[in-house]
């Protein structure tokens, strides 16, 4: 059978590889086989120089791209037991057999696992074991530079030295270290003194922010920002850092979290409410309402643009801009970077399409 591979930085899907052949094949019995892995139609094996691991089929629980690796979950597990890389031969296809796979199978990824769920971005978790093994290390050069001068006094004080000069960074860093997860129903963060967590649906706003650096014209890293404040108020989530060689990673992610916020902004919608997206702009169930701020000699306006009468939006250089239908200039226009502006625009889409298959105008269908 042909191979299939996938250009680094490209991001997936690329092409749906047509899997004719290798559906035909495993129907027969065959094996479809990859760079150390085997998926036969009753499981994967993965072979390593040290040992092989089998999973089951009907363990799989779930499957998909996460730092350029095709991650392979099994039932009851948060972290991906298998990780393959998304550029090996054959790693698309295999993506593909197993999310055909689960889908026939009608299995709910996080089901099993409770919680949060799967974890699909985490950062700082070796913050503190960094700073651990720095200082221990910083403290031996001390204490050996201290004995060479003065045997044991002098590595005492060398020890003592290190930590007067030490302790001040060391404090900063500790206080300011920070974990943070993101799973597929909610964030989860941990300091040094307290741990918060919270659910997708009760985000009452998100806001995503992507800053990409450059150095002679060479892509350094990402740095970024999101914030989950809760419905009901209190502490936010937040999270902010620098990420390398993520980006593509990073868009799924605000994209996965946005879908999540939108969905049950949209039932909210549907129950007749009112939902609130960036300043200026609220979904109503007739419409999205478009408040035109006043100025020293105009009044302000409120109108009401049924969904049907937009007619397109675009992003250029951190900006949204909605058009309206047989206006050529955009109505409206906001930093992406905004609250709500994601899920938001993953909203519009919703209801957009919602009424172009002829869902009625007030929303009122099912979830």
């Amino acid at each position: 059978m042909a191979r299939i591979r996938r250009k680094a930085g490209v991001r997936y899907p690329v092409l749906t590889p047509n899997l004719t052949g290798f559906e035909a094949a495993l129907a027969a019995g065959a094996t479809v086989r990859g760079e150390r892995w085997e998926w036969t139609a009753t499981g994967l094996t993965l072979q390593s120089q040290r040992c092989e691991q089998y999973v089951d089929a009907e363990e799989i629980s779930a499957v998909a791209v996460v730092a350029e690796h095709v991650c392979v979950w099994t039932r009851g597990e948060s972290h991906p037991s298998i990780r393959i890389p998304v550029g090996s031969a054959n790693a698309l296809v295999l993506l593909y057999l197993l999310d055909e796979n689960l889908t026939a199978r009608g299995i709910d990824p996080d089901e099993g696992v409770g919680g949060l769920g799967r974890v699909l971005f985490e950062r700082g978790k070796s913050n503190l074991f960094a700073l651990l093994a720095v200082t221990l290390v910083f403290a031996s050069v001390f204490a050996a530079i201290g004995a060479a001068a003065d045997g044991i006094s002098g590595a005492l004080v060398g020890v003592v030295m290190f930590a007067v000069i030490a302790s001040p960074l060391l404090l900063i860093v500790a206080l300011t270290a920070n974990f943070f997860r993101c799973h597929a129903r909610g964030v989860y963060c941990r300091s040094l003194w307290r741990t918060r967590e919270i659910r997708f649906e009760d985000v009452g706003r998100f806001s995503y922010g992507a800053v990409r650096n450059y150095h002679h014209g060479i892509h350094t890293g990402t740095h970024v920002r999101m914030r989950f404040e809760p419905k009901t108020g209190g502490r936010p989530v937040t999270f902010a850092g620098p990420i390398k060689d993520g980006d593509v990673d990073l868009d799924s992610l605000r994209d996965h979290v946005s879908r999540a916020i939108a969905a049950n902004l949209l039932h909210e919608l549907q129950q007749g409410e009112c939902v609130g997206w960036t300043e200026g702009l609220r979904f109503r169930p007739e419409g999205l309402e478009w408040t035109k701020p006043g100025g020293m000699f105009s009044r302000r306006v409120t109108r009401i643009i049924p969904y049907a009468e937009i007619a397109g939006t675009d992003i250029q250089q951190g900006h949204f801009y909605l058009f309206l239908c047989g206006v050529t200039k955009a109505v409206y226009t906001t930093p992406v970077a905004a609250d709500n502006f994601f899920p938001g625009l993953v909203l519009l889409n919703m209801v957009q399409q919602r009424s172009a298959i002829g869902h009625p105008q007030s929303l009122a269908a099912e979830r």
